[in-house]
């Protein structure tokens, strides 16, 4: 019968427990999480530059990863991750930088960039829920100093909706405006009230925006 060899010491032999409380172990498995979605974000990212998944399909599932991301990050502190997302990444050598940058922008890239879309041809329709998008923005703005959340769903809408019109160039001022504001705000609690200045800033991008695509339609 065969038994513990004598030259092993038995505390080498004894369990070794990674966490004493249910506390401890509820706070690995959300750093496991975060490190689980920054790594499927990633692979994501990647498969969609190489053409590996439909555009529909990367879409449904970037904004589910971006979402489960900021769940996870609710649920750990900011000394768990070491002191933010950055030094997490850094402490377990996390190649996510494509990750990162989505989840900075806040939007997948297929509303970033824009992409092809059923009904693309229907230009009105994008035409007019973008004119009308800017509108409501502009008399919001000028209504009060609002929070985050009050603007930023119109700009990532408005920028889906340029995207959508064929023939408005990737440069056109009001998708890199669009582009600008949302990697400001999105890192940013919703809940932020914005400053005189950013509300200030925001009624001259938004009108310069306006008159950009007014021109835009006149061609």
């Amino acid at each position: 019968m065969a038994g513990r060899p004598e030259s092993v010491p038995s505390y080498l032999l004894s369990e070794v427990k990674l966490y004493e409380h249910a506390s401890d172990r509820e706070r690995y498995d959300c750093l496991a999480d975060v490190f689980a979605i920054l790594q499927t974000l990633e692979g994501l990212e990647g498969a969609y530059v190489k053409d590996a998944v439909a555009p529909a399909e990367y879409e449904t599932a970037c904004k589910a990863l971006m979402a489960q991301f900021k769940t996870a990050v609710v649920r750990v502190s900011a000394a768990d991750l070491g002191g933010d997302v950055d030094k997490f990444i850094e402490t377990y050598q996390l190649q996510c930088k494509s990750a990162m940058r989505r989840l900075q922008v806040g939007v997948p890239a297929t509303v970033e960039h824009g992409a092809h879309r059923d009904g693309e041809e229907n230009t009105a329709k994008f035409v007019a829920r973008a004119t009308a998008i800017i509108l409501t923005t502009l008399d919001r703005l000028v209504m009060g100093q609002p929070q985050i959340k009050d603007i930023l769903p119109s700009i990532k809408d408005l920028l889906a909706n340029f995207n959508s019109i064929p023939a408005l160039p990737a440069e056109f001022e009001g998708k890199v405006m669009c582009r600008k504001w949302l990697e400001i705000m999105n890192p940013k609690n919703v809940f932020t009230d914005l400053t005189e200045d950013e509300v200030k800033q925001l009624q001259f991008d938004f009108e310069t925006a306006n008159d950009e695509f007014a021109r835009f339609l006149e061609h």
